[in-house]
């Protein structure tokens, strides 16, 4: 059955339809609430605790320092304290292990194992239109890990994050696109407009 009524369903009932009752099966459904989306944050060099991690646990924790830029955004993160991942090391060799939590990167045939970001991307697929972005500075070793343990490459430079986000699409997109950029704009100008 379909649930949407046209302009000429409506045309070709006339008054008839007026004065029926409100029908919940012809409704709109409820919009779908946006996917979750989760963000992971690699610090090679690590945080300053005391600035970072709240002084009292819970709901009702002071915000630290770094953490009182994301005030608005508070209801929308966890800040998990006090976790560690044993038999890793504290070398920057950890760094291949931070969502995988694989024992011993150091360690003689060492192979990875599946990373928590590419399992909650299965989660997503199909309901977002990127289920796995994975980013990077220039050199950074792959933080992300299929399920095999094989690094996942992951994008540094600013104009492939951008390409990747915004020219794609129908060739239509695309072209619009690239001719805002001709013109020296871009779709960030367009979304610093709207937030503005």
């Amino acid at each position: 059955m379909n649930s949407k009524l046209n302009r000429r369903q409506v045309l070709q009932a006339g008054s008839a339809i007026l004065a029926l009752p409100w029908m919940e099966s012809l409704a709109r459904g409820q919009d779908k609430a946006p996917p979750k989306r989760i963000i992971n944050v690699c610090t090679g060099f690590g945080l300053y605790g005391p600035s970072f991690f709240p002084a009292k646990p819970g709901r009702d924790y002071e915000a630290s320092e770094y953490l009182q830029i994301l005030g608005d955004l508070r209801n929308q993160f966890t800040v998990f304290s006090g976790i560690s991942h044993p038999e890793i090391g504290g070398d920057h060799a950890s760094e291949s292990c931070f969502l995988t939590s694989a024992k011993h990167p150091t360690g003689p045939g060492f192979r990875n194992t599946v990373s928590m970001d590419m399992v909650a991307s299965q989660h997503v697929a199909g309901a977002t239109r990127f289920p796995l972005m994975t980013l990077s500075t220039l050199g950074g070793s792959p933080l992300s890990y299929t399920p095999t343990g094989a690094g996942i490459p992951s994008l540094s430079k600013p104009s492939q994050i951008y390409a990747k986000m915004f020219l794609a699409g129908s060739k239509r997109d695309v072209d619009k696109e690239l001719a805002r950029l001709r013109r020296g704009r871009s779709m960030l100008d367009r979304m610093k407009e709207r937030l503005a």
